[in-house]
């Protein structure tokens, strides 16, 4: 039954379009999944929270939350920097110490064409309220910031990316101007420019965590946890979240506002853009609220550009899996990727299962790549896959594996 808060937001709704959700069986078995690298010794990192970049010679980088120096929180470390070549060979390219230099990075890196890395870190820097660092070719790790907490943010849990002069751009979760969190721009010489601070409420977003999205006119895309509407139904007093637009000159349009219904809510991860201008993305939450009752398991969606949301996908968190963990990877035929942090094989992880691997085809047909078991496969990814050019897909566990401290892995499809 439809209760009468769901009606009464029908207004809101009528810029959604539902398409049919359509689940395809799991693959049968195949010799299609292999881990890379098993986190073993807590050295080499462990809780690799986010993504994976490639540079062109096929070598795999990242970073893991935990591990490494293990005088750092002891027992536990303050994450690494690590680098995993062609033969499966991993390098730590970086332990964090958790003072200045930073710790626990929870997101992926970006590579320049010099082969420097950029990368943030959620916690340490001198106020402990994060960083945005580099490391250059040699492996030197150099701060170009330390967040305050003040009017510049706090707590950057997002991927940077970068403009043709090497500016970089990024989110940070809370602080700025009203404690909402922030969009920031970082030069090269470590100066750092506030392009928004979030004031939270109908017409402005909080709390963001996604990775900005940047087109040719200098415009940044993104989205908020939380913001925009403020039913009843949205799963914090907040607000169920936003999509943003932030023009060269500042000025931010919410280009959707979430109503915790079939469109979702909680929108984490970032958007992929298609040569129509077309945005794709996940929400953490909402959908099929009979799963997860009643938060729902979350979304996957298309926004135009004109506003108009259509609900690709509504996650049942079962076979299909629950809660989608990353940012979506597109082919060129369409063809959208990601993972689940959890549903799948139920009997793995209690309830809602160990996490999938899924494709979401054009016409929303979802199958399941691969089902997490919670054994040497690894449990519950907490981030989204790099493709690269033959399609084979890359990827990262939280959890898992032989020692329960996450893998890297690889898809052939």
């Amino acid at each position: 039954m439809i209760s009468s808060r769901w009606l009464r937001r029908s207004a809101l709704s009528a810029a959604i379009t539902f398409l049919p959700f359509v689940f395809v069986p799991p693959l049968s078995p195949a010799q299609t999944y292999a881990v890379l690298h098993t986190f073993k010794n807590k050295t080499d990192g462990t809780n690799p929270l986010a993504g994976l970049i490639q540079d062109a010679n096929g070598n795999l980088y990242g970073t893991t939350w935990q591990g490494g120096d293990l005088n750092c929180r002891p027992k536990f470390g303050c994450g690494t920097v690590f680098k995993l070549d062609s033969n499966n060979k991993l390098t730590v390219l970086h332990a964090f110490a958790g003072g200045t230099d930073g710790s626990g990075p929870s997101a992926s890196l970006l590579l320049d064409g010099a082969g420097n890395l950029y990368g943030t870190t959620m916690t340490g820097g001198v106020g402990q309220y994060g960083t945005v660092f580099k490391i250059d070719i040699h492996g030197k790790l150099s701060i170009l910031h330390s967040f305050t907490a003040g009017t510049d943010g706090a707590f950057p849990s997002s991927a940077l990316i970068a403009d043709r002069t090497g500016n970089l751009y990024g989110t940070a979760i809370n602080g700025g101007a009203h404690g909402y969190g922030v969009v920031f721009k970082v030069s090269q010489s470590g100066k750092l420019t506030v392009l928004h601070s979030f004031s939270g409420g109908t017409n402005d977003g909080l709390n963001p965590k996604s990775r900005l999205l940047l087109d040719t006119a200098g415009n940044l895309y993104g989205t908020t946890t939380e913001g925009g509407y403020m039913g009843n139904d949205c799963r914090v007093e907040n607000g169920c979240g936003v999509v943003f637009k932030l023009a060269s000159n500042g000025k931010l349009t919410l280009l959707y506002r979430f109503t915790g219904s079939t469109d979702g809510e909680m929108p984490r991860t970032a958007l992929v853009e298609d040569e129509s201008g077309n945005f794709y993305g996940t929400t953490y939450s909402a959908g099929d609220r009979t799963c997860d009752p009643p938060f729902g398991c979350g979304t996957v969606f298309k926004l135009s550009a004109a506003g108009k949301l259509t609900a690709l996908y509504n996650f049942h968190g079962e076979a299909d899996g629950a809660f989608a963990a990353g940012d979506l990877v597109r082919d060129a035929a369409g063809n959208l990727y990601d993972t689940t942090t959890e549903g799948g094989d139920l009997n793995c992880g209690g309830t809602f299962g160990c996490g999938t691997v899924f494709k979401l085809d054009s016409t929303g047909a979802l199958t399941v790549l691969h089902t997490f078991t919670g054994g040497q496969d690894g449990m519950s990814p907490q981030a989204g896959l790099f493709r690269d050019a033959a399609g084979t897909l890359f990827g990262t566990t939280g959890y898992g594996g032989v020692d329960e401290r996450g893998d890297v892995f690889k898809f052939v499809p």
